[in-house]
């Protein structure tokens, strides 16, 4: 039966459920054993235009399939806008992927939750900021799209190196993904009151093919700016920049006046964040300064056995194969102060605390030498070789070279130079080495090298 020219509600149900069954494509696995789809082209044909009505043209239907019952829902919406999405279409994407969600409130902590819960995973990296939503994805967004979208972990590393940064995930995994995006904006529409959203336009990647959705909402973006200006909310700022560029290269005309005042509003966004990212900072200096003297207070504990006589040589000795000239200038310098070796026990028990891979040069250290003090530069040891605080290598790394996670480097040695400590840090990323001397808690790099054996060569022949 053909659909009414009125309105879709007054269609034959059944007429429309059996077109949607056969058009129906899976898109992407949801929660609690839901499945989202996209039903192309499927049930209402276009009407005519001749008759003064809006045509509904290919109607876009998200279907939910309870896995357990087997039953279908089908929600239809009309191809009339419920809310303006600036970059609908078949996107494509290289490095990055993010969306915009301006909210016409700001949501409650419950409605939140409700709206990130499904958010599409490639862009799972949530941030909200008042009634403005951002979702991002990690660097190397085509990894996490061929994951989520086409059913095969095959071919899909879990860690981003050169090789996957630039990959694409190809056009099938990438129009799931974009329909996901859709059917969440829409349920994320049906909580709170959408705006505008925005998609950024990837044109290293070949671009946006825009749709008629774009087309429908780049008139509105007068309206939308104006909103927006008017509310003088400088976390807008960058929407608003995003939004007069996309109206000029859709031929909008923004009032010179308007792209004036978001100019505005988008400096207001960066002195803002410029401010907020100076104040972090702050915060996160003090705390580290906090802890750094916390760990000079606990390496008072620090009991070492150190090695003498021909213990002493004997280590030398084994060290002068991975690290002859460190091992040289240790003679000269007469140490008095080095523990004996550590096991492979507690060097393993090292790389899992950190969550890194020691360097083959750093491991065969550890083994001759499990810490100690030498001309003022102090090598890290292990826990099982009695360090404690800032002597101790795994304490040492988390604070000087950590994230939230995990240390993203390790830390061998710590000395003293004009400009406070100098660090080196060691670090593997894939199947490289990095190690370099590091001025200070995030300062500047001031020597690197292939070798750890020249660093801390470099270290011992610097120390006072």
């Amino acid at each position: 039966m053909r659909p009414c020219r009125e309105s879709l509600c007054d269609c034959r149900v059944s007429s429309v459920v059996e077109r949607a069954r056969s058009a129906v494509r899976p898109v992407a696995r949801a929660r609690r054993g839901w499945h989202s789809h996209r039903l192309h082209k499927a049930g209402v044909r276009k009407h005519d235009e001749s008759a003064g009505r809006r045509p509904h043209g290919h109607a876009d239907f998200v279907v939910r399939v309870a896995a357990a019952s087997r039953r279908v829902l089908i929600l239809i919406f009309s191809a009339t806008m419920d809310f303006p999405f600036v970059g609908a279409g078949d996107a494509s994407y290289f490095e990055w992927a993010e969306v915009h969600v301006r909210f016409t409130r700001v949501p409650t902590a419950a409605e939140q939750k409700r709206i990130t819960a499904d958010v599409p995973p490639p862009i799972g990296d949530v941030t909200w900021a008042g009634p403005l939503l951002h979702a991002a994805s990690e660097q190397g967004v085509g990894r996490q799209i061929r994951a989520a979208y086409t059913g095969s972990k095959k071919s899909t590393p879990k860690s981003l190196v050169m090789q996957n940064r630039f990959a694409q995930a190809g056009a099938s995994a990438d129009a799931r993904f974009n329909a996901h995006i859709e059917a969440w904006l829409r349920a994320a529409h049906a909580i709170v009151p959408i705006l505008v959203a925005y998609r950024r336009e990837d044109h290293e990647a070949g671009g946006t093919r825009h749709s008629d959705w774009h087309r429908e909402s780049v008139p509105e973006l007068p309206r939308i700016l104006k909103e927006l200006v008017a509310g003088a909310r400088a976390e807008d700022g960058d929407l608003a920049a995003r939004l007069v560029a996309a109206a000029k290269a859709a031929k909008v005309k923004i009032h010179p006046r308007l792209a004036r005042s978001a100019s505005s509003l988008e400096r207001s966004a960066k002195e803002a964040d410029e401010a907020a990212a100076e104040a972090r900072w702050a915060r996160a200096e003090a705390e580290h300064q906090a802890a750094i003297r916390a760990l000079v207070a606990e390496a008072r504990k620090t009991k070492r056995k150190p090695l003498t006589g021909p213990a002493l040589e004997k280590a030398l000795a084994a060290l002068e194969k991975e690290l002859p000239a460190f091992a040289k200038r240790l003679r000269k310098a007469e140490p008095k102060t080095l523990a004996a070796g550590a096991s492979k026990q507690a060097i393993d028990a090292v790389e899992k605390a950190l969550g890194q891979q020691l360097v083959p040069a750093h491991r065969a250290l550890l083994s001759a030498f499990d810490g100690g003090v030498v001309k003022g530069v102090t090598i890290a040891g292990t826990s099982e070789g009695g360090a404690r605080g800032r002597d101790e290598l795994v304490a040492l790394s988390h604070a000087y070279a950590a994230n939230e996670r995990q240390a993203w480097a390790v830390t061998v040695a710590i000395g003293s130079g004009a400009a406070g400590d100098v660090l080196l840090q060691a670090r593997i990323l894939g199947k490289r080495t990095n190690m370099f001397l590091q001025n200070g808690h995030g300062g500047r790099q001031l020597k690197s090298s292939k070798k750890l054996d020249a660093l801390l060569d470099e270290m011992l022949k610097s120390a006072k």
